[in-house]
């Protein structure tokens, strides 16, 4: 595994102590066939992996989209950006894995860019939010972080390839 998470697979039956960074100490019991994950996200990118504080009740393996900052199940009609890796109750984290298994990246936007929306290609390499006005624009990728305004850095996951997506202002 690559990126900020750590995926163990237990094989057999033990108590097993373990010490991260010198500080943090766990007592676990751990059961065969049990699966942990461990990801944190603390700005720059990410690997396949990353844990979000849920904005409402969450079942594991089900898609997930922001809802101002953090996460909740997708609707229909939302773009989801990852798959739960737990079940969790409102305002605990939980482990998220990104659709695709792609990496994030950060690029630098041309204003305010919220978390869930889908930016597109701006003037030299920027991103930015998709223009009222008329127009054909590439959607780059799901906003996984947010920028205030022009210089910003915006964390995303990239689409495999960009979409175009064209605008008819009314």
């Amino acid at each position: 595994m690559h990126g900020n998470a750590l995926k163990i697979v237990i094989l057999h039956c033990f108590e097993w102590q373990l010490l991260l960074f010198g500080e943090l100490k766990l007592k676990l019991e751990i059961r065969k066939n049990m699966e942990l994950i461990f990801a944190n996200c603390s700005g720059g990118t990410h690997g396949k992996t990353c844990t979000f504080v849920a904005a409402s009740d969450i079942k594991k393996n089900r898609l997930v989209t922001f809802v101002n900052g953090k996460v909740k199940l997708s609707a229909a009609n939302e773009n989801p950006f990852g798959i739960s890796l737990d079940e969790v109750s409102a305002g605990e984290r939980v482990a998220v894995q990104f659709i695709g298994g792609n990496e994030t990246v950060l690029l630098e936007s041309l204003g305010a860019i919220a978390p869930g929306s889908i930016p597109v290609l701006a003037a030299e390499g920027n991103v930015t939010t998709t223009p009222a006005t008329d127009g054909t624009y590439l959607q780059i990728g799901i906003a996984i972080g947010s920028s205030t305004g022009t210089g910003d850095f915006v964390e995303i996951l990239p689409f495999s390839m960009p979409f175009a997506t064209v605008v008819v202002a009314e």
